[in-house]
This record gives structure tokens, sequence and C-alpha cells, in this order.
């Protein structure tokens, strides 16, 4: 499964996306919070089969 999330850089507003590849929902959302540098946040997930 691939999890798809949206980033957003907290000072400038500008988005982007990343994806995580994963057997399990939780291990990929846990991967991308570890992936976020400081100034990050995710805003949005979604999961592709």
């Amino acid at each position: 499964m691939k999890i798809i999330g949206a980033l957003e850089t907290i000072e400038t507003g500008a988005i982007e996306r990343t994806e995580s590849e994963c057997t399990d929902y939780r291990h990929g959302i846990d991967a991308l919070r570890r992936l976020l540098p400081d100034g990050v946040r995710l805003l949005s997930v979604r999961v592709e089969r």
C-alpha cells in the first residue's frame, strides 16, 4: 500500500506531496511523521492500495 501525504512548510505556506510504501497504514503514517523536518506539518494523508 502507498501512503500519500500533503506537507506544508509553516513559514512559507508551500505545499508538497510525499509518498511512503508500507504494508500497514499505521506504520506508513509513523514513517511520514518521522521524516518531517522542523517547520513542516502534515496536512492530509491518503491511502492507495
